[in-house]
């Protein structure tokens, strides 16, 4: 168990060497994981409106445009898959992304650059990449650990940076139902909510709105699901996209919706995008872990939420991830029992 001295101190240190970084400088491109979920574009937009209140010049960067489910977030509207012309960041805080990679090709010409990197994430597969590295596996997601660096900051929460900040813990706790939702995170909703967020409309624009072309999609992998030795899984082909007339699409919580089953331990939606690339998501109840499966596969996140994202084609992908999910769970359910 971590003595909290420790972790206090641990904290104060890397806060510290943050604000010293951040005093230095006076360009800064903020950049997240390729195909952005809540906490990442919320965590974006909310230290983006926390570092211009320092008075700093921001970019915004994202490997794509976030979903349509993100765009009420203030800033959303900046985020863009390159820096511009002229701006020459110094430094780059990259947020709630497990690795290098994940940050995709709008940071990639700064990580071949070499500025120094300020890490900040919470997932347990952080591969601790930064010149900073703020890695609280501890928190429940990128959002609540900014909470405490915007304090250290000096800056104001104020209403808008608490919309985001709200957007994030929303969005990975899956409105607060996860395993990693501890005291401390309803501590920093409630104060999210003394500044004047509306909770109930963050839940409904994260988790519960969604497109009729997004239901349609769903309903076309529905008609597809299977069920083996506990994993779920459902596949979308882009073929069957093109045939809806969906070109943009977000998963938004099918996997999760797969896990609803009873005889569930584990679930995959695998998604065909544009060329050929297969967009994976998985989710586990509590016992078992599709975090190293991730890993293991250039992605990364949580033992019961991660992604990925791999080479086609489709059959070929769902085959072999499949038969590494079933190998989980038979493994986990035979030397534990849990079922």
């Amino acid at each position: 168990m971590t003595c909290p001295s420790l972790k206090m101190n641990w904290m104060m240190t890397n806060t510290t060497e943050l604000r010293e970084a951040l005093d230095n400088v006076q360009r800064i491109a903020i950049a997240t994981h390729v195909d952005p979920d809540p906490d990442a574009i919320g965590s974006a937009t909310a230290l983006g409106l926390a570092l211009r209140a320092m008075g700093k010049d921001i970019v915004l960067l994202c490997d794509g445009p976030p979903s349509p489910r993100s765009w009420f977030l203030p800033l959303a509207n900046e985020i863009t898959t390159a820096v511009p012309s002229g701006f020459e960041p110094e430094l780059l805080v990259a947020l709630d992304s497990s690795d290098r990679e994940r940050l995709g090709v709008a940071a990639a010409p700064l990580l071949e650059a070499g500025i120094p990197i300020i890490n900040i994430d919470h997932h347990v597969t952080n591969l601790q990449y930064g010149s900073i590295n703020i890695v609280n596996v501890e928190s429940s997601a990128t959002a609540e650990l900014l909470v405490s660096l915007i304090d250290a900051l000096g800056v104001e929460i104020t209403l808008d940076i608490a919309r985001c900040l709200m957007a994030g813990l929303v969005g990975d706790t899956r409105a607060f139902s996860t395993p990693s939702v501890t005291p401390k995170t309803f501590a920093i909703a409630a104060r999210l909510v003394e500044v004047g967020v509306d909770i109930a409309d963050i839940v409904d624009r994260v988790h519960t709105r969604m497109s009729f072309d997004q239901l349609r999609l769903w309903g076309l992998a529905l008609a597809d699901l299977h069920l083996q030795d506990g994993v779920i899984w459902v596949s979308v082909p882009q073929q069957g996209r093109e045939m809806l007339g969906v070109n943009r699409l977000t998963e938004n919580g099918l996997s999760s919706l797969l896990l609803n089953a009873k005889e569930a331990c584990v679930s995959a939606s695998f998604i065909e995008k544009d060329g050929g690339q297969i967009e994976i998501s998985f989710r586990a109840r509590p016992g078992y872990n599709v975090a190293d499966i991730a890993l293991s596969l250039g992605g990364g996140g949580h033992a019961l939420a991660s992604g990925c994202t791999i080479a086609g084609p489709l059959d070929q992908a769902v085959h072999d991830v499949v038969y590494r999910l079933r190998k989980h769970v038979i493994k986990v359910s035979k030397s534990t029992g849990v079922s």
